[in-house]
């Protein structure tokens, strides 16, 4: 299928994906406009190992073994178990010293819903492993999550060394 439009955003996203050092991206805006066709588009035309991951309205441990399915696949190993999405999140963290991949939290709201702090998660994480990301800073991400709770959201991850 052909992709059309987008070509500034597009540009950016793979500027994004392809910076040396980690980096943090979040996409907002309403919903049905193209976000995430926009996003799998631009994964599909990079040659960095990307997670693509929605995220479901369920709860935390569905979350998490759908994610760890998404990881086992993409990394040619059997499924691992976790027994949160903050430990599954914290082994990709530690994996991108080895491999660099992206990750993407596509529909994060949800998974904000089901998973207990789940801001606190990525806020620790991020501050972690602070010295290998450059991003926008976490305060002002969940500052605009606050401000667009009705809007679609998603994180994006790019874990390259």
């Amino acid at each position: 299928m052909k992709f059309y439009g987008r070509e500034k955003q597009r540009k950016d996203l793979h500027r994004l994906f392809s910076h040396e050092g980690m980096q943090l991206g979040l996409i907002y805006g309403r919903r049905r406009v193209g976000k995430s066709e926009l996003i799998k588009q631009s994964l599909r035309e990079t040659d960095v190992t990307s997670i693509y991951f929605e995220c479901k309205q369920t709860t935390e441990q569905n979350n998490t073994e759908s994610l760890a399915v998404l990881l086992a696949d993409t990394f040619h190993f059997p499924k691992p178990s976790f027994d949160s999405m903050e430990a599954l999140l914290t082994y990709l963290f530690e994996a991108a010293k080895e491999k660099p991949m992206i990750l993407v939290l596509d529909e994060y709201p949800y998974l904000r819903e089901v998973v207990q702090g789940m801001d606190s998660v990525l806020q620790a994480l991020v501050d972690r492993y602070r010295d290998r990301i450059e991003s926008i800073p976490y305060t002002f991400m969940i500052n605009k999550l606050l401000l667009y709770q009705l809007w679609d959201v998603t994180f994006i991850f790019c874990l390259t060394a």
